[in-house]
């Protein structure tokens, strides 16, 4: 026996307990819930019988449970005999289940099998005929004993037809099907390879040609069973560790198994996060999904990351995820900012990293009309991070519903390369209607923020990149023209700009007195001589004022 300097007794059975010993201590991938571990969880055999044992037969043992707790009230356990005749069925699986609860090797429901043909007993006898009926506790009338059993019966008899031939991919209606179990258990509990006829079949009706496929490896080759297929990892042959492209996989046909698809066996468990994100276009066995991914039309052009703190994602992080290297790259100060690049219209992506900037209201509002398309939870050599999908022929100006100055219909111009588009307040921080912004004049807007004021300038890049330090106004000013607040700021870089961008400017000021006469001063000015920029066709005017509304309490 290795290890063991001298001879020892049936070494056949020490060797695979000391290879048991050593799985233990190294841990075993395994997945619950939707998150990953090595060690295990120690409910984790619980929630796998929940959700993989038939309700007919959870509902027979919970009523076999109950019966017996509810004869042993009536009569005390020595005298009624249950202990005796019972005590030898429910022993062993209350010792297993015990056992399993400190076990880290979370592989599959299959290590629950050896208590299942005690736990059917129990079950069958809640279901035992007597001469008049069941008794069923909580103190209910006497149940004839074929309405209490039939219906079970035949429950449990259509939900083993539904599932057939694919037994091993069963969940109960608790998880919604076998459709759903992957959402919660991976391993032997969904595909153990059992599917690739059907996936065979299902190429050969619908003509496909090779797939890309990625499972848990199983001890032969689906070709045998006809599957035509490119492997991806963590099949055998040319796999990478790491899903090339895994931000954006190339057009193909993918078939991506259940088990991978939950991180199992993978290095990065959350490499196939992209497929997680979009149903798949058909399920075969329903544990192997089948997705068509096609060409992208028209193509992506961008990505855009938010800088706060830092980027998530290096050059040749951006280059190996998307599998491209001429995407325009630009970052900003999504905290105090937001760039549309190409003004919205073009597609591309934002990359945010996961935390409290990145949830906060104003990144979310301009991240509505994106879907989450990708997401890394875990830390590991990249933070963890967001990518957010971004439509082509998306119009951000239209669906804004900017306010303008009065007797304006167009955006204003400056003599800069930025064009004035119009300002708003942040979606749900409103308390009043729509704003209205004029220059100069008498208007309206409300901008309550818990304790602060918002106001969010939109501007329009005309000329680019800008070498030349700039920044663009807030001021706060009060009835008397005092300035009360500031908050300047630039959240993009002007070297990073293209023309046609839109730039959102994020303005927050302290929470002033309620009811006091309220004015924002907004426009650009240079930062080297501090010049501001003249609004184009309005003589010896570079500033725009804006009238806020600040109502009093009484309001």
């Amino acid at each position: 026996v290795p290890g063991i300097g001298v001879p020892a007794p049936a070494p056949s059975h020490a060797i695979p307990l000391l290879r048991l010993r050593r799985h233990v201590a190294d841990g075993h991938p395994a997945f619950l819930l939707g998150e990953n571990r090595t060690h295990g969880w120690w409910y984790y055999f619980p929630v796998a019988f929940a959700l993989k044992t038939p309700l007919p037969t959870q509902f027979l043992l919970i009523a076999s449970v109950a019966r017996g707790v509810f004869s042993s009230l009536r009569r005390p356990l020595e005298k009624s005999g249950l202990l005796m005749r019972w005590g030898p069925v429910v022993l062993f699986p209350l010792l297993y289940g015990a056992t399993t609860l400190a076990s880290p090797l979370n592989i599959g429901y299959r290590h629950l099998l050896p208590v299942l043909p005690f736990l059917y007993i129990l079950a069958g006898r809640a279901a035992r005929n007597t001469g008049y009926g069941v008794r069923i506790p909580y103190f209910v009338l006497r149940i004839p004993y074929s309405v209490f059993r039939i219906p079970l019966l035949l429950w449990l008899a259509l939900g083993t037809l539904r599932i057939a031939p694919h037994y091993l991919a069963y969940f109960n209606e608790l998880a919604g099907g076998p459709d759903n179990g992957w959402r919660y258990l991976a391993d032997s509990n969904t595909d153990w390879g059992q599917g690739y006829k059907d996936l065979a079949r299902f190429q050969r009706e619908r003509g496909l040609g090779i797939i890309l496929l990625s499972a848990l490896v199983p001890t032969y080759d689906p070709a045998i069973y006809g599957v035509r297929y490119e492997p991806l990892t963590p099949m055998w042959g040319y796999t990478p560790a790491v899903f090339p492209s895994r931000f954006n996989p190339p057009p193909g046909d993918y078939v991506i198994s259940a088990t991978t698809l939950d991180g199992i066996p993978l290095v990065d468990p959350e490499m196939y996060d992209w497929f997680r994100k979009r149903e798949p276009d058909a399920r075969i066995a329903h544990v192997l999904f089948y997705y068509h991914v096609p060409s992208p039309d028209p193509a992506p052009e961008w990505v855009a990351q938010c800088a706060a703190p830092t980027a998530p994602l290096p050059p040749e992080a951006l280059a190996e995820g998307f599998g491209r290297d001429n995407l325009r790259q630009v970052e900003f100060d999504c905290t105090q900012a937001w760039l549309y690049p190409g003004g919205g219209s073009t597609a591309g992506w934002y990359v945010l990293e996961r935390g409290s900037a990145t949830d906060a209201p104003f990144a979310r509002t301009h991240l509505a009309p994106a879907r989450l398309s990708y997401e890394q939870k875990r830390r590991g050599a990249l933070p963890p991070f967001r990518i957010y999908e971004w439509p082509a022929g998306t119009s951000v100006r239209d669906s804004a519903a900017l306010g303008l100055p009065e007797g304006v219909s167009s955006p204003m111009l400056l003599d800069g390369p930025l064009t004035f588009l119009g300002a708003r307040a942040l979606p749900g921080e409103s308390r009043t209607g729509s704003a209205s912004f004029i220059l100069r004049s008498p208007g309206r807007d409300v901008l309550p923020e818990q304790g602060s004021l918002t106001v969010e300038t939109w501007w329009q890049v005309t000329a680019g990149p800008i070498t030349r330090p700039l920044s663009i106004m807030g001021h706060l000013l009060n009835g008397a023209g005092d300035l009360t607040g500031q908050n300047d700021g630039l959240g993009v870089s002007p070297v990073l700009w293209q023309p046609g961008d839109i730039i959102v400017q994020r303005h927050r000021f302290p929470s002033p007195p309620a009811g006091e006469e309220l004015w924002l001063r907004t426009g650009v000015y240079w930062l080297d001589t501090m010049e501001r920029w003249p609004v184009a066709g309005i003589p010896r005017t570079d500033m725009l004022l804006i009238p806020l509304e600040n109502p009093s309490e009484e309001d």
